[in-house]
């Protein structure tokens, strides 16, 4: 499961993803399966949410949240 918000310091959300798919992934010509993916935004626009429909992703949490709520989320998602 990688969990990760769009807005970091030095490298955002998006970029990260970007990177997993193309260069990790994609490389390994799908030997293994793409982890889960729990994007994270106090911020979310219409290009964040086409980039996650565009490559699979369907956990998306926008802030505030709180810790339980989360905790709920990733059992949800790793039960799947």
């Amino acid at each position: 499961l990688i969990i990760t918000d769009i807005n970091m310091p030095k490298l955002d959300g998006i970029k990260m993803l970007t990177h997993i798919f193309d260069e990790v992934y994609t490389k390994r010509s799908g030997r293994e399966k793409m982890p889960e993916i729990l994007i994270i935004s106090g911020h979310l626009n219409s290009e964040h949410a086409q980039y996650a429909i565009k490559r699979g992703i369907r956990n998306i949490m926008t802030k505030p949240f709180t810790r339980e709520i989360l905790e709920a989320k990733v059992t949800e998602i790793l039960k799947f």
